[in-house]
């Protein structure tokens, strides 16, 4: 069973940018969209739409994962927060594949604490594809555009229930090979809507038009101006509006150009109508062969009501060799929170994806919301998990992997954990120092006898290094450099014998090119150690995995191809070598009951625990005795990721019988763990048997750690009281108890104390 305290994430830098956010009347914030990130400051997310506190922290009364009770999100399905309505509710846009093709595609509302609101009318479809934009009004009611073919789109106001407003006539845009940009609305309530379009109710109107108050077209209102991008509309109804070369631009109420805004440079990537009167700009660093702001080169500006620079707010510095494409979204205090993509925002702010600006533009520092992720879906590649996990004597925990944060603290892919998961902080080796890049991944770590850490890394076909550390995390020395443009070196196991010498498994690491080597404490090839150990590369799973024996033996779980042989005969996926490397032919290989093991560790008492990855997302973890028996036919456990494309990379035994996984995993058995998971042994207890002078036995099973057996005589009043002495560190067991006799009747649990 998951260890439900056990909770660190690890994370990366999110590809993307959150998109879509809503400051609320609370000043929370909420943000969603189709490719949510994985985590809030390490936290994990669940379901398509989030709320953040005011500090940033994400907000656990919000919950937006279920459907309906009990029932989650179907996962064809994908949602898209649409708009945010004055009372904090959400609207959310729910697109579904069909079995047949195509998508079904519908507008929704959660309520203010993420649940779906059965009183908004969810039978509104949309018969072509989707909403083009859809806005939140004052009054509660709804504009939405959506598409009836691929060339016009239909204007509709909804009431607030969610039915279609029948005092509003709807209006017909001509958009061929354009889109919608916006839906503005005036103080008056009247819309301006602005894009690619061409005519609107079968009349010319070319990229802005306004709406009266029932859905007609105002006709005195008949602006010349181009394609546009973005439109704001001030208190006093002047408009302003933005063209595709990012020009910025006033219009009087009537439609005619305001020759009292001035702005002075050439283009905008984006602007924001304060609710002062002042324009929030973000520009690209150049632009027509200049600088943009005033010659200053900004990124980031606020300009006054004429254009002009407002240089009481602390701009941000445009920077070419380090672009910062910037989003933004005012608060009801007049704070600024901004978004961006993740990495370029924490090089150049400290903040990863998310930062809230004070009025004046200074960085608020009581804000912090990093975002992270751990799947590049786009790429549809894994840039975050967990390759290597070592258990040091004193319960410690060391991690190696791709990752940039670890419970929301920046980290550089090793790390160390104290027993309950939480980071150590006093250590945080610098890798850099290896030189391996900038994109390196440390792939596989072990802990030697004497507390030195044993770690390998890599910078893809650049080079691999094999270095030790003091338990510090100083450098001592470079075992091994593998000589860059070898692409098919892979590393994915350390192990470290009781005499300091270090065992590599891994595709050619041995100097006769096979997959596994042993190396003298100071790193040259042991060359009396040759087992020939070669893994099948065409298996599509070409990771080998090393746990020791205190005997000294080694064994090997893998797709192994041969071992001591030339003529590639298949030996399995388990196998055993002496400590010279020759083959322990008397181990059972264990390959009938699970035909792929991937993972091995060794249990504190020789027992073996193996994983067998049946299929990408599903595994099976068997205990197995140190001869390599199945222990009993009930010690296989199913283990189930959240995704078909999860996958198990690292396992370590803990002292206690707790068990590490480590991989590229979201959830495990249903519940959020970001790439690091622990298990413990469920406990149970056997129905008691009165002995004939009165004493009580029953079978105690499971449990990680010290088992403590307790007993009340009240379940209602509970004093719960241990019965001593029974500590027990085994995982099966018989209790007696003894004083049974003196009591009519005894109730009885087992706890597990770590």
């Amino acid at each position: 069973m998951l260890e439900p305290s056990f909770r660190p994430s690890f994370t990366s830098f999110y590809f993307g940018r959150v998109a879509n956010i809503f400051a609320l009347p609370d000043g929370k914030f909420l943000f969603g969209g189709p490719e949510m990130p994985a985590a809030i400051n390490g936290v994990p997310i669940e379901g398509p739409v989030a709320r953040l506190n005011q500090d940033g922290t994400l907000d656990t009364g919000f919950f937006s994962g279920h459907l309906s009770e009990g029932v989650r999100w179907p996962s064809e399905s994908w949602i898209e927060l649409s708009s945010v309505q004055a009372d904090g509710k959400a609207l959310v846009t729910s697109y579904t594949d069909q079995p047949g093709g195509g998508v079904s595609v519908r507008l929704m509302r959660l309520n203010t604490v993420g649940a779906v609101d059965n009183s908004f009318d969810e039978n509104f479809f949309f018969a072509w594809n989707a909403p083009v934009q859809l806005t939140s009004l004052r009054d509660g009611r709804i504009a939405l555009l959506r598409l009836e073919s691929d060339q016009f789109a239909r204007l509709t106001r909804l009431d607030s229930s969610g039915k279609p407003d029948l005092t509003f006539s709807e209006a017909r845009f001509r958009i061929p090979n354009a889109s919608v940009s916006s839906i503005s609305e005036q103080r008056d309530g009247k819309l301006v809507i602005s894009g690619g379009f061409s005519q609107v109710n079968d009349q010319p109107f070319s990229h802005l038009v306004r709406l009266n108050l029932d859905g007609t077209v105002d006709q005195t209102f008949r602006p010349s101006v181009p394609v546009v991008n973005q439109v704001a509309v001030q208190n006093d109804q002047k408009i302003l509006f933005s063209d595709y070369p990012g020009r910025i631009s006033r219009l009087s109420s009537d439609g005619g150009e305001d020759p009292t805004f001035q702005p002075r440079f050439c283009s905008v990537n984006r602007f924001l109508l304060l609710s002062n009167g002042k324009l929030l700009v973000s520009a690209p660093s150049s632009s027509c062969g200049s600088s943009l702001i005033d010659g200053n080169g900004t990124s980031l500006a606020r300009l006054n009501a004429d254009g002009s620079q407002d240089l009481a707010f602390s701009s941000l510095p445009a920077n070419t060799n380090d672009p910062l494409d910037l989003w933004f979204f005012e608060t009801l205090e007049g704070k600024i929170l901004v978004a961006s993509y993740a990495e370029a925002m924490y090089r150049r702010l400290g903040h990863s994806g998310l930062a809230l600006l004070n009025p004046d533009g200074s960085l608020a520092n009581e804000f912090r919301a990093d975002v992270s992720e751990i799947f590049h879906r786009e790429a549809f590649l894994w840039q975050t998990f967990v390759s290597g996990i070592a258990t040091l004597p004193d319960g410690e925990i060391l991690v190696a992997g791709s990752f940039d944060f670890v419970n929301g603290a920046p980290r550089n892919g090793v790390i160390r954990l104290h027993k309950d998961g939480t980071l150590d902080s006093s250590f945080s080796p610098q890798l850099s120092i290896l030189s391996l890049g900038y994109r390196y991944n440390p792939v596989a770590i072990a802990a030697a006898p004497d507390g030195k850490i044993i770690l390998a890394a890599t910078a893809g076909d650049n080079e691999t290094k094999i270095v030790r550390f003091l338990p510090d995390g100083t450098l001592e020395k470079v075992l091994r450099n593998y000589a860059a443009g070898d692409s098919s070196l892979v590393i994915s196991a350390l192990a470290v014998q009781a005499d300091g010498r270090v065992l590599v498994g891994g595709h050619g690491v041995a100097s006769d090119g096979s997959d596994l080597a042993r190396l003298d404490p100071d790193g040259t090839f042991d060359d009396q150690f040759r087992p020939g150990v070669k893994v099948d590369s065409n298996s599509g799973y070409d990771h080998i995995s090393i746990a020791l024996q205190a005997s000294g033996r080694i064994v090997l779980a893998g797709a192994l191809l041969s071992i001591n042989s030339a003529d590639g005969t298949w030996q399995g996926c388990l196998a055993r070598l002496r400590a010279d490397g020759s083959q322990d032919k008397t181990f059972d290989p264990w390959r009938n009951r699970v035909s792929t093991p991937r993972l091995v560790a060794t249990r504190s008492d020789g027992h073996l625990w193996v994983l067998a990855q049946k299929e990408e997302g599903l595994a099976e973890l068997a205990l197995v005795t140190e001869a390599g028996l199945l222990e009993s036919a009930d010690s296989v456990t199913k283990l189930a990721a959240a995704n078909a494309y999860d996958r198990f990379e690292a396992m370590s035994a803990q002292p206690d019988g707790g068990i590490l996984l480590g991989g590229t995993f979201s959830k495990l058995f249903g519940r959020p763990r970001l790439c690091l998971a622990r298990l413990i042994p469920s406990l149970n207890l056997g129905p008691p048997v009165r002995l004939a002078d009165g004493q009580v036995q029953f079978q105690v099973g499971g449990g990680a750690g010290s088992t403590v057996i307790e007993a009340t005589t009240d379940l209602a009043a509970g004093n719960w009281q241990k019965i001593s002495p029974n500590t027990v560190n085994s995982n099966r067991w018989l209790f007696t108890d003894a004083d049974a006799p003196n009591f009519s009747q005894r109730f009885y649990r087992a706890v597990s104390r770590y």
